[in-house]
């Protein structure tokens, strides 16, 4: 019919006019495929597993390497703790054991007056009862002596000088408290230290005379321990004269403050005895450890023993 073939013609016009063959109906774009899916899932893991075998231990060997430093700067902050202490440790009071080391605590040292110019109560008289005697400046600098400190006089450690004994009177007992002021002496100022009690002026009998004429303030005694896992100091508590040398005997005169929770093992070893006592050298072996990382750190600390 005239339909049909003005529709053929009609056909053949645009096949001319476009001698590519256009679609009718056009494929739409698709996504991945499953296999094509899993194909790079594959070729990511070997590439993932190549560069963890460059980069994977570095950064392993970089983390420990932190956990190493943070664990020795904590065992650094222990024994310069300990160190720094143990050297005002009082000449003669130094003693422990393996896992505990006590020592009486000073907090100042000071030339005492025993000769002219002067009158007889600027001298510190031994071996006899005194109840006052200068200092060339003031003992404990502004601050002063505080209170519940003590005074020692040639502390050797030693049976019959030993700063521990009440007895032996080489420091002044916990009844003893003190003034101090300034007096003149020749035209130089100098501190007169008094002594008191709840009763008034009261005396003691320091038993030598120290060849470097030199006083002791001391603040009190004071403990390490080593219990399981931390290190405990203890201070505050009266001299006892035979050593508290384990937790139950530590914990019943003072409450103790931890100084650190990773200890797996620690040792407090003693050099210097008789007249090598000057000499004395604390070594301090000290293990930390966590949960991946133990460091082990060694230190001798010679503190001055000289009365």
């Amino acid at each position: 019919s005239l339909n049909y073939a003005s529709k053929a013609w009609a056909t053949i016009a645009i096949d001319m006019k476009f001698p590519f063959q256009i679609s009718r109906y056009p494929k739409l774009h698709a996504g991945f495929t499953l296999v094509e899916m899993v194909i790079v899932i594959v070729i990511i893991g070997i590439i993932a597993g190549v560069l963890a075998l460059f980069v994977g231990s570095p950064v392993l060997g970089f983390l420990a390497q932190e956990r190493r430093a943070a664990l020795t700067d904590e065992a650094d902050l222990v024994l310069l703790r300990l160190s720094r202490e143990l050297r005002t440790a009082l000449p003669g009071s130094v003693r422990g054991s393996n896992s505990v080391v006590e020592f009486l605590a000073t907090l100042d040292g000071e030339r005492y007056r025993a000769e002219p110019p002067g009158l007889s109560d600027d001298r510190l008289e031994t071996g006899t009862d005194d109840s006052a005697f200068n200092t060339i400046t003031r003992l404990g600098g502004a601050a002063g002596i505080p209170a519940g400190a003590r005074l020692a006089v040639y502390p050797l450690g030693l049976p019959g000088s030993d700063p521990y004994n009440a007895a032996d009177g080489v420091m002044t007992p916990a009844s003893i408290s003190f003034n101090q002021g300034a007096v003149d002496v020749d035209g130089r100022s100098e501190s007169r230290i008094t002594f008191t009690s709840a009763s008034g002026v009261a005396t003691h009998n320091f038993p030598r005379d120290s060849p470097s004429r030199r006083v002791f303030l001391v603040e009190g005694p004071v403990s390490y321990l080593c219990d399981g896992t931390r290190l405990l100091r203890y201070a505050g508590y009266a001299p006892q004269s035979a050593q508290p040398a384990s937790r139950a005997q530590l914990d019943a005169l003072a409450t103790p403050i931890q100084i650190n929770e990773k200890i797996s093992n620690c040792n407090f070893s003693f050099a210097g005895s008789g007249a090598a006592r000057r000499n004395a050298v604390v070594s301090i072996a000290l293990t930390l450890q966590d949960d991946q990382e133990t460091v082990r750190l060694f230190r001798q600390v010679h503190y001055n023993n000289t009365p």
